[in-house]
């Protein structure tokens, strides 16, 4: 048996025993921790930046097929934006013996509770804060044991339940039990089967077993009589173990006991410690080894992605006719695909603010390059392996046509492939037709957009404000602005003069980002981004378009289409009475 354990103020570590089932008990002796770690690093970076240290916990682990283990950590060593003093949680896998231990993936968003399905795939909880608002957003996804092959599995759409947690495959069936919780408890609610053969997106595919109890609110569970479940384990699409904890004024004890729970909501204890609160109820008996699933990826046994070689840090992706599900986007229009990525918020940055800009997105974006995208609505390219990647459609003005809403993340050597933009998962390629352009040239390496000469970070100040600076402040400045529009570069509180007034005069269409807020839905091209922007409509004509180049007009349409953040680097300090720091607002190096 694998499981998490903390003494006192220690880091949770993993640890794993031999059990004789036959009598149900522990073998005297066998006794294991498996992970250990993360003093050294705490230390440092407590010392460089006078901060608390932060250390390594290491939870959630899950056996897999291959004899490995894979489990939750916050050794990628990531900062939760909405609360920084917490840690990102990201997928881990390691040997049997805790040799070999590799991170799956550098999520700047939490990834909590994997647990394995009979078909080989391994089923997690994932945060979903990038663009999207800051609730409502704990989905299900999941991913091989090699983590090649990440894929939604369930809610991105819905936003009530909050979130789910704690989610189990059904023996012999292709449901699956999860708990509906809210935003700051999602592993503690209602008790819910989910069929994704029936929907992905919508409330359809759920069946709530607990309906006394309802899907809980965004901030929170009320407390009500009818008390509140955790840790389904199911047997069946009839039967399960939960913890259940008696409601409000209900007799009994007020912490969790184990209970069996039918598909009707019937409900019997079965174990209640007097003192302690009972999870993860988990029969000890034989059970069918799910598939071992071949790795998609090209990771060999290396113990890091550090140690895989730069060119080898790569991924392929293929789309074969990117107009697929962009409704009224008419053929010939896309020109390219735009590769961007969203960044963690490291420990070692020390930002006194996680605010990267006005209601928009905290996390740093970063421009990987573009690709062509042929007559017939081809692409086929090369992206960096082990990132947080979006996908933006182009037109001529290397302006958004459509953004992808949510984002994936790829393995080296990893091959993937769809069908169009925003289609359906279940469609298949087209079998009629010719040979889809892109494959008659080779696969793409990415390529920078006019006036790049690499991968950069998107950073107002020296993307935005320049060609504001050389075009537009002779007019749109000091207390006679024209329009009564300051466009002028002076440092404010947090930001400065013509970020702020560019915003809060609703001169840009962005997707906003403010807590308590869910964007889901997948929405129709032109949207958002510059093509719905104010701004950008001006720019494009006289007497404002004057000598702008074509190089200044990318880089505002792309800090518009990556949804308008300030700061590129969460590094140096921000107060104006700071400005003569050495450190005041630093400019983002381009790859970090």
């Amino acid at each position: 048996m694998v499981f998490s354990y903390r003494k006192d103020e220690e880091p949770f570590r993993i640890f794993e025993i031999d059990i004789d089932p036959a009598a149900g008990k522990m073998i005297p002796g066998s006794l294991r921790q498996l992970t250990f770690g993360g003093e050294a690093e705490a230390e440092a970076l407590a010392c460089q930046f006078g901060g608390a240290k932060r250390r390594f916990h290491d939870m959630d682990p899950c056996y897999l097929p291959n004899g490995k283990i894979i489990f939750a950590s916050t050794r990628t060593q990531g900062i939760v934006f909405c609360s920084p003093g917490a840690s990102v949680t990201t997928l881990h896998v390691m040997d049997a013996d805790g040799k070999n231990l590799r991170r799956l993936s550098e999520s700047p968003v939490s990834e909590t509770a994997p647990s394995m399905m009979e078909d080989g795939r391994v089923l997690y909880t994932r945060w979903e804060y990038v663009d999207k608002g800051l609730g409502n957003g704990q989905a299900l996804w999941t991913v091989r044991p090699d983590g090649s092959g990440v894929d939604h599995f369930y809610k991105n759409n819905t936003i009530w339940p909050a979130g789910m947690s704690s989610a189990r495959g059904i023996p012999g069936s292709r449901k699956i039990v999860t708990i509906g919780g809210g935003h700051h408890f999602t592993a503690v609610g209602t008790v819910v089967l989910v069929d994704a053969r029936r929907s992905r997106r919508t409330a359809e595919a759920m069946t709530c077993l607990t309906p006394e109890l309802g899907y809980p609110p965004l901030y929170g569970y009320p407390k009500t009589r009818f008390g509140t479940f955790m840790d389904p384990y199911p047997f069946s699409e009839k039967l399960f173990l939960v913890s259940h904890k008696l409601g409000v004024k209900r007799e009994g004890g007020s912490g969790y006991g184990i209970y069996a729970l039918d598909s009707w909501g019937n409900r019997a204890e079965i174990y209640r410690d007097p003192k302690l609160s009972c999870f993860q109820a988990t029969p000890l008996r034989p059970r069918p080894t799910p598939t071992e699933l071949a790795s998609l990826a090209d990771i060999k046994e290396q113990t890091s992605l550090a140690d895989v070689p730069e060119e080898a840090k790569q991924a392929t992706l293929f789309i074969q006719d990117i107009y697929q599900g962009m409704t009224g986007i008419e053929r010939g229009r896309v020109k390219y695909v735009r590769v961007t990525g969203a960044l963690q918020w490291p420990w070692s940055e020390n930002g006194i603010s996680w605010r990267i800009g006005i209601h928009a997105d905290p996390h740093r974006k970063r421009i990987y390059g573009i690709a062509k995208v042929h007559e017939d609505g081809s692409c086929y390219f090369k992206a960096p392996a082990n990132k947080n990647l979006f996908f933006q459609a182009l037109d001529e003005n290397y302006m958004v046509l459509q953004h992808m809403s949510t984002f994936v993340n790829l393995m080296p050597g990893e091959r993937r492939s769809c069908v169009g933009c925003h289609e359906l998962r279940r469609n298949a390629p087209g079998i009629a037709g010719a040979r889809p352009l892109a494959m008659n040239y080779p696969v793409q390496p990415l390529v920078p957009q006019p006036g790049d000469k690499g991968v950069r970070m998107v950073h107002y100040e020296a993307d935005v404000q320049p060609a504001l600076d050389k075009h537009c402040v002779g007019c749109h400045s000091g207390e006679n602005a024209k329009g009564r529009l300051d466009l002028s570069g002076v440092a404010t509180t947090r930001y400065n003069r013509s970020y702020e007034n560019i915003i809060n005069r609703g001169l840009v269409n962005y997707r906003d980002c403010m807590g308590g807020r869910a964007g889901f839905r997948s929405v129709p091209p032109l949207t958002h981004g510059s093509h719905r922007s104010k701004l950008v409509d001006r720019i494009r004509k006289a007497p404002c378009k004057s000598n702008l180049t074509q190089e200044e007009f990318i880089k505002i349409v792309t800090w518009i289409d990556v949804n308008v953040p300030y700061y590129g680097t969460y590094h140096g300090k921000r107060d104006p009475k700071h400005k003569d720091a050495p450190d005041f607002r630093p400019v983002p190096l381009a790859g970090k």
